[in-house]
C-alpha cells in the first residue's frame, strides 16, 4: 500500500491514514478494509499494550493477509509500478 501511495505521489505518517487513502482512491481494489483496520487495531494492542494473539488466531490472519498481498502484488503488476 505504501508503494501503492508514493507511486501516487503521496506519503503517509500513520497507518490509518495510509489504509483511509487506500480506501478512498483505491476502491477499484475491493480489499477488505475492515479486515485490514482491525488487523492494525491488533497491532497497536500487541506493541503497546502487550497484548497476545492466539496461535490458532494467526493462521486464519495468515490466509487473509496472502489474499491482501496477492491482490496487491497483482495491481502492481497491472499497472506497472514495480
Amino acid at each position: 500500500m505504501t508503494t501503492v501511495m508514493d507511486r501516487d505521489g503521496f506519503k503517509s505518517d500513520t497507518h490509518d491514514c495510509l489504509l483511509y487513502y487506500m480506501e478512498k482512491k483505491h476502491k477499484y481494489l475491493e480489499l477488505d478494509y475492515g479486515f485490514l483496520h482491525q488487523l492494525r487495531r491488533t497491532r497497536n494492542e500487541i506493541d503497546y499494550r502487550g497484548i497476545k494473539v492466539p496461535k490458532d488466531a494467526w493462521k486464519e490472519l495468515k490466509l487473509k493477509i496472502d489474499l491482501t498481498l496477492r491482490i496487491l502484488l497483482d495491481s502492481l503488476d497491472q499497472h506497472h509500478f514495480r
